[in-house]
């Protein structure tokens, strides 16, 4: 039964009064609970705040913990591969670094570090761990690196033929000498490079050797100065040959005990001495020249200077340095600083423990990664180019278009429709010529006409997108209002159309009845 105009207001008017009232209704009810709402809300806020606080912790906790564990892999993998190691001293090299960062101020990153480079210095398994403890101690009396003190260690022993055992000695020898002269490590390190192997081939011990470097580093001939004066003289001194030999046979100088070995150098200093005394500067300075060459003069004569007595007896103190190292450690790291350097290597013991766990996990979502980006090193670039055009297009028109469709909202109720479908298949269309496009010519290149008429283009569905947005909201409101079905709706707008064609009375008055 068709409806007439009269009994679709009547119904517009009752349905309006009735919303108003039901509208008041639940005004009063949302009043009552918008305090409620609020505190709801705040309460699920500081929830979610809090989750996404821990959450990010938890998630940065494991980060730090993989990075750590990544890094001693690496630095372990080092020492394996100049090592040589098998599985089974590897895990023993593993374990010692991991003890030394749990209970000392050196991270076991640290410990790795200097274990690679006593293996470079040919140390095997057995010595390097054996060899570690001594160098710990060495690096914190001397406040250097890990890895600079145990290089410092391994060319020493190296250079005077000492094995992994004594380590321990040498490094309470290099810790006394650099606290009882004007030296330190790194530049008794660079004087033992160049003297080391000269002084050990020549049966000199490394206290004495220690004790001509730290008397001549006094006189401020230090490092490799001091290393480079040293092996000059003692090899003149060795083996005189042209005016050094003459000099010797006019001073009835002999370097020589009974049995063939090089006399001590303490030794050594005071039978020269004895044979330049009564000599005025001037001619003291130019025989010592001509006995050990004009490079190593000015070491030899701060020797010759200190005397006998006093490089004996700082050779005897030397001898006497046993603990020196680890005396010294232990004072410089009883601080706020040293404990808190403790702290740090324990942290780290605990972050390789939690990220050891987590690398697999991640080596394999960095494999898997790699693999991907190795597929696309081998894909063909004009592939490449057009996928990235046909996603770029198809993303453009479907945001241009998107608005048209909340005209199928107000069309068919918030329901799928076929505009819909048709701004995904139009998007999809662009995308696939842009793409084909580039796959012609390689390239989306528009002159200056098609530029133009892109941008009239688009300024047109601008302005019609706009246009739709103002009858969909028109629509929206007056749907709302009236509570009219969509059939009473069509039914009301096909009435005033059909009023303004309407030319006689009775058809009028059937259609407003």
């Amino acid at each position: 039964m068709t409806k007439s105009l009269g009994d679709l207001r009547g119904r517009i008017i009752l349905d309006s009064k009735n919303f108003k009232d039901k509208m008041n209704d639940a005004r009063k009810e949302m009043d009552k609970t918008r305090v409620s709402s609020k505190n709801l809300n705040r309460d699920f806020g500081a929830i979610q705040t809090a989750s996404l606080g821990v959450g990010a912790a938890v998630v940065a906790g494991i980060g730090a913990s993989v990075q750590v564990a990544r890094n001693f892999e690496q630095a372990m993998a080092r020492v394996k591969a100049i090592s040589g190691a098998t599985d089974t001293e590897f895990k023993k090299l593993e374990a010692t670094a991991r003890e030394l960062g749990a209970t000392t101020q050196y991270s076991a990153s640290e410990a790795a570090e200097g274990m690679s480079y006593l293996a470079m210095a040919g140390f095997d398994v057995n010595e390097t761990i054996a060899a570690m403890p001594g160098v710990l101690n060495l690096a914190a009396a001397s406040q250097e690196s890990l890895g600079v003190s145990a290089d410092i260690v391994s060319n020493i022993l190296s250079g005077f033929g000492m094995n992994a055992t004594e380590s321990g000695d040498a490094v309470d020898v290099l810790v006394k000498a650099m606290s009882t002269a004007n030296t330190d490590l790194p530049m008794l390190g660079d004087a033992m490079k160049y003297v080391a192997p000269v002084a050990a081939s020549l049966g000199l011990s490394i206290e004495e050797t220690a004790a001509a470097v730290g008397k001549m580093s006094d006189a401020g001939i230090q490092g490799s100065q001091a290393g480079t004066s040293l092996r000059a003289m003692l090899l003149a001194l060795a083996n005189p040959v042209g005016q050094t030999e003459k000099a010797f046979e006019a001073l009835d100088i002999s370097v020589q005990n009974a049995d063939g070995s090089m006399k001590p150098i303490p030794e050594l200093v005071g039978h020269i001495a004895g044979k330049l005394e009564g000599m005025g500067d001037a001619q003291k300075t130019a025989t010592a020249a001509q006995l050990v060459g004009t490079e190593a003069a000015s070491g030899f004569l701060a020797l010759l200077e200190v005397g006998e007595d006093g490089l004996s007896d700082y050779t005897a103190e030397l001898e006497k340095a046993g603990g020196t190292a680890e005396r010294v450690a232990e004072t410089q790291m009883d601080t706020l600083n040293g404990s808190f350097k403790e702290f740090q290597s324990a942290l780290e013991e605990v972050g390789i423990k939690v990220g050891n766990d987590f690398l697999p996990v991640f080596r394999d979502i960095v494999d898997e990664g790699a693999d991907v980006v190795r597929w696309l090193g081998e894909v063909d670039s004009k592939t490449i180019k057009m996928g990235v055009a046909f996603v770029g297009i198809t993303a453009a028109v479907a945001a241009t278009l998107a608005t048209i469709g909340k005209l199928s909202v107000a069309l068919v109720g918030l329901s799928m429709t076929p505009i819909g479908g048709a701004i995904v298949a139009f998007s999809l269309l662009a995308g696939g010529l842009a793409a084909l496009n580039i796959k012609k010519g390689d390239s989306i290149i528009l002159t200056d006409k098609e530029k133009e008429v892109n941008l009239d283009l688009a300024n047109s569905m601008i302005e019609t997108s706009e246009k739709i947005d103002d009858m969909t909201a028109s629509y929206d409101e007056l749907n709302s209002k009236s509570n009219l079905t969509r059939d009473e709706f069509g039914r009301f707008m096909d009435i005033q159309d059909e009023l303004k064609k309407a030319t006689s009375d009775s058809a009028i008055d059937a259609l407003t009845s």
